[in-house]
């Protein structure tokens, strides 16, 4: 399994966030998808845990998308060293765990 953080755009926004940050979560076996849509990302497997949205002109590290970075990124290494630990962990239950890592990190 493999646990990448994915920086996508918004395809058609008009108003609000122009960028979203999320972290791909890949079962063994499977290519990673270059399209993140929703229907291609289910008949994979994959789990696509979206971490936080921005703009792309303010990135700083106090910015909303510095910040979906820097979580993202601590989510991901933790993620990995879980995986270390318990290498027989499912899809479902990866994106469980990153979920709640997520949640916890934006309650700090």
């Amino acid at each position: 399994m493999t646990i990448d953080i994915v920086e996508r755009g918004l395809a058609g926004h008009r108003r609000g966030p122009d960028c979203y940050v999320a972290i791909l979560i890949v079962p063994d076996g499977v290519a990673a998808p270059r399209a993140m849509q929703r229907t291609t990302l289910e008949r994979r497997g994959c789990r696509l845990v979206e971490v936080g949205r921005g703009y792309t002109r303010a990135t700083g590290p106090r910015s909303a998308l510095g910040r979906a970075r820097r979580v993202a990124s601590e989510v991901a290494t933790a993620a990995r060293a879980y995986l270390e630990r318990w290498p027989e962990a499912t899809v479902d239950e990866m994106s469980g765990w990153v979920r709640t890592e997520v949640w916890r990190q934006y309650e700090r």
